[in-house]
């Protein structure tokens, strides 16, 4: 396994540790890749991997109580990071992979970042996420 997937396991990891996991749906490029991993799709092989592994948050509300994502990140080597511009907050590792969490944009959208208080961290929002949200597939997969 090389070092971009065992830090995307680690960032898989991390979130489980903080109670996220059922939070989150991974979404983008990696959704490939666990495909791949885990056989869901006979066959099927993963042709595109970014550096970026994205998370979305169900719901910004949720959990109700706080997480310390910033800790449990840094614990793994993750380092946060903050666009100045946007205010959207990534974790990074080695340089090989970056952590990024989405919202569904709500309403009317906004130009500032949704701030997910229950993760203290502020995140990206994007539209359409509603259809994701309807088809979520759950795998189990152990390394």
């Amino acid at each position: 396994m090389n070092e971009q997937k065992r830090y995307f396991w680690d960032a898989i990891q991390t979130l489980s540790q903080a109670g996220l996991l059922p939070h989150v749906v991974l979404i983008g490029s990696w959704a490939e890749y666990i495909y791949e991993v885990t056989g869901y799709f006979n066959g099927f092989q993963a042709n595109l991997r970014t550096r970026d592994a994205d998370f979305l948050v169900k719901n910004i509300r949720k959990p109700k109580q706080k997480v310390d994502l910033y800790k449990y990140f840094s614990e793994k080597g993750f380092e946060p990071q903050i666009d100045y511009i946007s205010g959207v907050t990534k974790f990074a590792k080695g340089g090989a992979i970056e952590v990024e969490f989405i919202v569904s944009e709500m309403g009317r959208g906004q130009t500032d970042s949704y701030d997910v208080k229950p993760f203290g961290i502020r995140a990206e929002g994007l539209r359409h996420m509603g259809i994701i949200l309807s088809n979520i597939i759950e795998l189990k997969y152990e390394l």
